[in-house]
């Protein structure tokens, strides 16, 4: 029971974490929001690990080293970047549910690439997920305005394509490697990346002028989503297992539609209902299967 909580309630950090990001993408720009949030969550992680998983630390393996520097190179900074993008274009009630296919296609690769089985399951979470999508993609027109719409989704689908190759890298280093340790290395790999970019960018500009408040909100959903909601996934595979816990992690797009209606005043209509629930529904098919 512990383990389905720890994924319930790691499905709300990410659902929080959303929420509360996309209300500073509109003065922070995708680039600065993953900085900010990425290196809040390193520094939360840093304790973490030197106390509780240190051995397993300095006893890492060069080439997983290289299997999680290619997973957060597709994952972390390219996908979510085009995330962040979408959920600043087409909000939350729709970037969420789109992005969160990316279960879909991890499976979909690993079928491929791993000579994973296709299962009764696989091919009707994959029509539930097909279907839901275009149900959330083909809103009536007129709530905003459409090349920024269209771009918003093209992007967040995008992401979800990033995030599933990154999670195959991730997977091969998790095979002979800890995962609190790698957990902390995915983070401080993603902050020297972005340190690095941000240097030869030019500099830290967009931060002065973003504000403190802006800021701090960022780094808390860094900390919530890539800090406490980490270790709850984390926790949750260790405790139930791959199959079930990503299945209750994939409820979050629920969690951030409830938010996004609540909080941020997004217009959820009944077709953007109706759709993240058969995405979600045909992810948990896939994840089970």
């Amino acid at each position: 029971m512990l383990g389905e909580i720890a994924a319930l309630l790691g499905a709300l950090c990410f659902a929080i974490s959303s929420v509360v990001i996309r209300g500073a993408l509109d003065r922070v720009g995708p680039w600065w929001v993953n900085l900010v949030r990425t290196l809040s969550a390193s520094v939360f992680l840093l304790p973490l690990t030197v106390l509780w998983r240190w051995n397993e630390l300095v006893a890492f393996h060069g080439l997983s080293g290289l299997y999680v520097f290619l997973g957060v190179l597709f994952s972390l900074l390219i996908g979510d970047i085009l995330y962040f993008t979408g959920l600043r274009d087409v909000g939350v009630a729709r970037a969420m549910p789109l992005s969160n296919t990316y279960s879909l296609f991890s499976m979909v690769f690993a079928a491929l690439f791993l000579e994973e089985t296709v299962t009764t399951f696989l091919v009707v979470g994959a029509t539930l997920v097909f279907v839901g999508v275009q149900i959330i993609v083909f809103e009536p027109q007129g709530t905003m305005e459409f090349p920024r719409k269209k771009r918003g989704l093209i992007v967040s689908l995008i992401a979800a394509v990033f995030w599933a190759i990154g999670s195959i890298f991730f997977r091969a280093a998790l095979i002979q490697e800890d995962y609190v340790a790698t957990a902390f290395l995915r983070m401080w790999t993603l902050s020297l990346l972005l340190l690095t970019g941000t240097f030869l960018r030019g500099g830290y500009g967009a931060l002065h002028s973003a504000g403190r408040e802006t800021l701090l909100r960022v780094a808390v959903a860094g900390v919530v989503s890539h800090g406490v909601g980490s270790v709850l996934y984390m926790m949750s595979l260790s405790l139930v297992g791959a199959a079930r816990g990503v299945s209750l992690i994939s409820v979050a797009p629920l969690f951030g539609l409830l938010f996004a209606f609540s909080t941020l005043k997004e217009k959820v209509t009944a077709r953007i209902w109706v759709g993240s629930l058969l995405t979600v529904t045909g992810i948990a098919a896939v994840t089970l299967s």
